[in-house]
């Protein structure tokens, strides 16, 4: 048997495969919606479940993605941020609180470090 991770529970949703030893470690219920919410076609039923999410335990969130998505292949990106961006916000708020306390350039590297 595979090692499942939480790939495994997406395409068991998204093609249809039931998993039967489901494993809440792996597939916890923000995870599971933190993932299908980058799908525009389902954002809705994602939204419609999260009103509730706190009531329900992880098992049940995954049959309920099993039972309402539809089957097709979907292409799920992680998003994240450039380098460029985290750096230049950083570089952006240090500034701020340089300017804001009046620390000195040198104080402001001891912090950044």
């Amino acid at each position: 048997m595979m090692s499942q991770t939480i790939f495994t529970y997406l395409n068991s949703i998204m093609f249809k495969e039931h998993i039967n030893d489901f494993d809440s470690k792996i597939c916890n219920k923000v995870l599971l919606c933190y993932w299908l919410s980058h799908d525009k076609t389902i954002i809705e039923l994602v939204n419609k479940l999260n009103k509730l999410l706190w009531y329900m335990d992880d098992k049940t969130v995954y049959e309920y993605f099993y039972e309402v998505i539809p089957k097709k292949r979907r292409y799920l990106r992680w998003t994240k941020a450039l380098k460029k961006d985290k750096d230049r916000d950083i570089d952006g708020e240090l500034e701020e609180l340089r300017l804001k306390f009046n620390l000195s350039t040198e104080e402001l590297n001891l912090y950044r470090s």
